[in-house]
């Protein structure tokens, strides 16, 4: 992604990107191409929501964590 299509999809205003940067946790910026990983962008805001507890597994299988991250905001069967 461009810093852009970032600004743009996440609502960040120019000041918020630069500070997300800095932090160092931010997924950096590809010199090549310029652009930013999507998947890691995605992810990162996940963890900051508190969405998935770690990085997906190889090949983007989810974890232990992740799994019981979304079981737990699941309706279980039977009860609906």
């Amino acid at each position: 992604m461009t810093d852009e299509e970032l600004r743009a999809v996440f609502g960040l205003s120019g000041r918020a990107l630069n500070r997300l940067r800095a932090t160092g946790k931010f997924p950096a910026k590809d010199p090549l191409v310029g652009k930013t990983d999507r998947r890691a962008v995605d992810a990162f805001f996940d963890r900051r929501a508190g969405l998935s507890s770690g990085p997906s597994g190889p090949d983007g299988e989810e974890t232990g964590a992740t799994k019981s991250a979304i079981n737990s905001v699941l309706p279980r069967k039977g009860s609906a």
